[in-house]
Formats: structure tokens, C-alpha cells, sequence
């Protein structure tokens, strides 16, 4: 699972965008819910990023301490949303 770790995270952060700018059909919550978990999948990649790059990796590690916690709740989130 870990090689497919960042790539997951890229798509879960795309699918919530294009789901918050009514692009494809989705929640506002469970778009927001993506997008953190896709942040939180891809940190090395978003954590990179220029200017940004620093905030990013401080909310994947705000969250990353309560991942399995986090995963389950995104996980509900998801069913509901389907």
C-alpha cells in the first residue's frame, strides 16, 4: 500500500477540488474530507511546494498524530457520500 500512498493522495486532493467546485457531484463535506486525506497521503510531494510546502506538512502532522483515528472517519464519510 505504501507505493501507491502518494499517488492516491494526489487523486484524492484532485477529486476534492473538482467535487468543491461542482465539477463532478460530491459533498462539500466529504470534498473536504479528500482533500485532508489526500494531503495527509501525499505529504512529500505537497511538502515540497514552495511557500506553501511548510503549512502543508504542519497540517499533515496535526493530523498524521490521529490518522488511524482520521482514516476511519473519512472512511464513514465516503460511505455516506456514495
Amino acid at each position: 500500500m505504501a507505493a501507491y500512498q502518494v499517488p492516491l493522495g494526489v487523486i484524492a486532493v484532485i477529486v476534492g477540488i473538482l467535487a468543491l467546485l461542482d465539477v463532478i457531484s460530491g459533498g462539500d463535506i466529504a470534498s473536504v474530507f479528500a482533500i485532508l486525506a489526500g494531503i495527509v497521503l501525499a505529504t512529500s510531494v505537497f511538502g515540497a511546494l514552495p511557500k506553501v510546502g511548510g503549512e502543508i506538512k504542519k497540517v499533515a502532522t496535526a493530523i498524521g498524530s490521529v490518522q488511524v483515528l482520521f482514516g476511519i472517519i473519512t472512511l464513514i464519510v465516503g460511505i455516506i457520500y456514495l
